[in-house]
């Protein structure tokens, strides 16, 4: 199983990402908006593993963004 579990809930949670040139992130934040069913739970996990996340390193200066969408399936 996924370390990102909650309970056997379900949910997508989408977070914006920002990462620097090296590929890691500096800025995780959570999309209320684009997110369907989401608790607390389960945005605490995807902020979590968003972090920790590591991206190609880039050639361009300053920050490169995007989204990560963490999909929570029940049991």
């Amino acid at each position: 199983n996924p370390g990102y579990t909650c309970d056997g809930r379900k949910g997508l949670v989408v977070i914006e990402v920002k990462a620097n040139s090296a590929g890691d992130v500096v800025s995780a934040q959570y999309n209320a908006g684009a997110s369907q069913g989401a608790n607390t739970c389960m945005v605490e996990k995807a902020l979590k593993y968003a972090k920790m996340s590591r991206f190609e390193p880039s050639t361009k200066s300053g920050q490169q963004s995007g989204y990560i969408k963490y999909t929570f399936i029940s049991k």
